[in-house]
Parts: C-alpha cells; sequence; structure tokens
C-alpha cells in the first residue's frame, strides 16, 4: 500500500496524494459498519474451518457475458477431479452490490441451483475479513481458486470446460409452456432461427452512463453490414433475430422472417436467454449475450471481432471468426496479428492508437459477412456429416494463434483446447496478416 501511496505522490504531487488518503479514509470510515455487521458471520466461518470450509463467491451481475460464463465455467471447474475439496465444503455466492442485475431471468435460472446470500455489501465484507484471518492455512489456496472467477478474465474457458461438461442451466415446464406461446406470437413457433448480435455502445453508455466506456467502441460494428447475410438466412428458411438490450439503430430488413427482436414489443429478460440458448446458432461481435449461447452449448459466428488476442474467443462451441483489420498508412499495409497484439495489448490502448490518423481499423464488408454466414451454415453441416475441416492455411492460422496465446499469457491458456477457425475466404485474403 505505501508503495503505490509513493508512486502516486511522485506522479501527481503533494496534492492529489492528500486527496487520495482522504478519500480512501472516508470510504473506509463509511465501511465501517458493514465490517462489524460482518464480523460475526466471518468469525462463524473461522470457528467452522476445521470441519467445513465456507467460501463466498461474488458475482458479476451487472454483465451479461461474465453473469453466464463465469459462473457456468466455475461449475465446471469445480467438477473437475483436481478441483474437488477433500474437505466438507460450502460454496455460498452473492450478487455484485449496488450493480444491479443484467438479466432477471438469469438470475432466476442461477438461483434454482445455487444458494445465493441477501446483503451482498454485508458478504463482500465478511470474505475479506476471513481472507485476512485465514490468509496463512490453506483456505487461501482454495479462495484463489474461486477468486479467478470473479473478475473479467473468469469468462475465458482456457480449460476447454466447455467440452467437457453438460451446461448447468435447464428451463422448466412451465418455462417450456411460455416459451411456445411467446414464439407463436412472434411468428417462428415451428421454425429454425439465427440469433444476431451486433455490438454497439448504447448497453453500456445507458446503463452506466457517468463512466467512459469509449476504449469499448473498437468492438462496434454496423448492424446494416449484416443485411446481405440476414437476407440469405431468410431465404434459406431460417428466422433472423437481430438482438442485444438497447441499441443506437433499428435493424429494418424488408423480409417477414427477419426479426428486429431488440426493438420488438414482445423482447423480455426471458426471451433473451430463451432465444440464445435454442439458437441453431448465434452471429455475434464478441459481446456480452453470446455467452448466454455458450453455457448452452450454441454454436458462435463471431464476426466482426477486435483483432487483439484479448478478444478472440477460441473455445468451444466456438466455430468460426472473422476479425476487423488494421490498415498502416504509413507503410500502406495492414498490421499482421503479431504487430496487433504488441500494439493493442488491451482494449483500452485503442483509443489513444487510432486517434493519430496513422493507422484505421476496418470492419468487415457486407460481403464478408455474407460469406462468413454461408461458410458457417456450410461447417454446421460438415460437423454434422464428421466431414474433414481444416486446410493447410488454417493449420498455420490455429499454429499462430497458439504462439500468440503463449507469447503474451504464457502456460496461462491451454492452447492445445483451440477450437476455431478462420472464415476461409477471409483468410485468404489476409493470409499475411494470419499465417
Amino acid at each position: 500500500m505505501w508503495a503505490k501511496l509513493y508512486k502516486h505522490y511522485k506522479n501527481k504531487g503533494i496534492v492529489h496524494l492528500l486527496k487520495l488518503i482522504a478519500q480512501r479514509s472516508y470510504k473506509n470510515l463509511v465501511a465501517l459498519p458493514l465490517y462489524i455487521a460482518a464480523l460475526p458471520f466471518a468469525l462463524l466461518m473461522v470457528i467452522l474451518f476445521p470441519w467445513v470450509e465456507i467460501y463466498l463467491v461474488k458475482l458479476i451481475s451487472s454483465r451479461i457475458g461474465h453473469y453466464s460464463m463465469n459462473i457456468e465455467l466455475l461449475l465446471c471447474a469445480m467438477a473437475q477431479p483436481e478441483h474437488q475439496n477433500c474437505k466438507k465444503e460450502w460454496v455460498l455466492f452473492y450478487q455484485h452490490s449496488g450493480a444491479g442485475v443484467c438479466n432477471k431471468q438469469l438470475k432466476l435460472m442461477w438461483q434454482r441451483i445455487l444458494p445465493f446470500l441477501p446483503f451482498p455489501k454485508i458478504a463482500m465484507k465478511a470474505d475479506k475479513i476471513v481472507a485476512l484471518m485465514l490468509r496463512s492455512t490453506c483456505y487461501h489456496q482454495r479462495y484463489e481458486f474461486f477468486k479467478q472467477y470473479e473478475v473479467s478474465s473468469g469468462n475465458v474457458d482456457n480449460q476447454g470446460l466447455l467440452s467437457a461438461h453438460k451446461p448447468r442451466l435447464t428451463f422448466n415446464a412451465e418455462e417450456l409452456r411460455l416459451a411456445k406461446k411467446m414464439l407463436k406470437r412472434l411468428g417462428i413457433a415451428k421454425a429454425a432461427f439465427v440469433c444476431l448480435l451486433v455490438r454497439d455502445s448504447a448497453y453500456l453508455d445507458r446503463m452506466n452512463p457517468d463512466n467512459d466506456w469509449s476504449y469499448h467502441n473498437c468492438r462496434d460494428a454496423d448492424v446494416a453490414n449484416y443485411r446481405d447475410a440476414a437476407l440469405w438466412l431468410a431465404e434459406k428458411g431460417y428466422y433472423v433475430l437481430r438482438m442485444g438490450k438497447y441499441t443506437d439503430k433499428k435493424f429494418s430488413v424488408p423480409h417477414p422472417r427477419v426479426i428486429d427482436y431488440a426493438n420488438h414489443s414482445l423482447k423480455s429478460d426471458f426471451l433473451d436467454i430463451y432465444l440464445a440458448a435454442h439458437c441453431r446458432y448465434f452471429i455475434s461481435t464478441s459481446s456480452g449475450l453470446d455467452g448466454v449461447a455458450q453455457i448452452f452449448r450454441r454454436p458462435v459466428l463471431y464476426t466482426d471481432v477486435f483483432p487483439n488476442i484479448a478478444n478472440i474467443q477460441f473455445w468451444y462451441p466456438a466455430v468460426l471468426l472473422q476479425t476487423k483489420v488494421i490498415f498502416d498508412h504509413q507503410q500502406n499495409r495492414y498490421l499482421t496479428a503479431f504487430e496487433v497484439d504488441k500494439l493493442f495489448l488491451n482494449n483500452r490502448d485503442t483509443v489513444r492508437m487510432l486517434s493519430n490518423g496513422r493507422l484505421e481499423l476496418r470492419n468487415n464488408t457486407s460481403a464478408q459477412i455474407l460469406a462468413a454466414a454461408k461458410e458457417m451454415e456450410a461447417r454446421l453441416t460438415a460437423l454434422e456429416d464428421n466431414s474433414p475441416l481444416q486446410s493447410q492455411e488454417q493449420q498455420l492460422f490455429i499454429e499462430q494463434l497458439r504462439q500468440r496465446f503463449l507469447k503474451h499469457h504464457g502456460n496461462k491458456y491451454q492452447v492445445a483446447k483451440v477450437r476455431i477457425a478462420m472464415v476461409n475466404s477471409f483468410l485468404t485474403a489476409y493470409k499475411d496478416i494470419y499465417t
């Protein structure tokens, strides 16, 4: 702590340091009653420790990608033989206090299989007290196992867990009857459908308007570029449902089987989850709701993905990937994958790096998205027929992807679990980037 304060003093000066100390002192003073309320519960956990280990897990409830994937991956990991506790263990869950719940239906389904604690602020303080009191015991190692699923990186399936375990959540009979009625009203009672999720800044700007989310804008895409792909899928007999909690633009496509569900009067938290869980496949620009498709093991096609390694979801049930590309006007060429990783280690670098006019982020074109949809359809058919899928170029791409993960994450990710392929036409057009 002292090192951080000294660093702050060196960087910002004494005035800013005093302001920071005052803010932290006030924050701790306000939190004091919560620590007092949490103390009896924490002491009980410590007393029971020799007989039963009790762990508290915070859920990132405000972001649906984390509210779905982090929990699913934790439950799958707990079922792995190497992560099972030889002692009696209770794992209790609590919502992230003050952050709200992104989807009430998803919360309802988690509550059916997980023990939720009331008073999340008190639970969080109790968790900190117990971790401090038992930090020199075996409790700490198990505690760290759970903590890795409380952060944003907890939605990365670096162990191939989704392919090794069945989905944890199910719809009950009442929900299935409701879904049947709602789909009939939506007009797709017995038809196959594809979900389409194209990210824009509307959700974060609306839910957390006081924060600066501009560093996520590199992940946005233009839903109008998906019109041709939606029409092609509709002509094949699919219904195409444009998904999203809030959107900047409407998706107006002149076809009765293309539905802008995100702006539909029947849109609901329940249907958001049901549709993502039952689609033929899910097309996503790598945004939160595709996490629901993943936990129900629905195939995913990723398009318009920001091309740094931090944004590539390489695990099952991902099938195909198509990224944005970055053009360097000074060198008159596209940046290679390794160059992108070096310049854009994380999304927070994008605003600064893309604002000087030298580098241009280029989205997928309508033709590229259409080609991706066609290949996704062909690959799903091939997967069902057990046909060979990997070309030499794909093998080179996968090997490059493994090298990129090893370079930036070491052995953190089991890169042997890479399951995704690049869209063939895209890989051929940009082979200098990806092979």
